[in-house]
């Protein structure tokens, strides 16, 4: 799908200096959730964990009342 970390170079500025920094960035990509072949929405996540992001997503949205109004879950890449 897309690495989650990606080294990069950047620059911490200060009132007192500038200094460069080693670090990483989280990558997302775009994902599209889909109900009984029906596109609901379209957002930017992370490959981790995207069936709980999903599941989250539709009972916040009063979709699902709970996991029993679920009768499969998959995810694609």
């Amino acid at each position: 799908m897309f690495e989650e970390k990606t080294p990069v170079l950047y620059y911490r500025v200060t009132e007192k200096n500038i200094a460069p920094v080693d670090g990483v960035i989280i990558g997302e990509s775009q994902c599209a959730l889909f109900v009984n072949s029906i596109q609901v929405v379209t957002f930017m996540a992370t490959s981790r964990h995207l069936h709980h992001l999903a599941l989250g997503f539709l009972a916040s949205e009063k979709l699902i009342g709970g996991l029993s109004d679920v009768a499969s879950i998959r995810v694609n890449e």
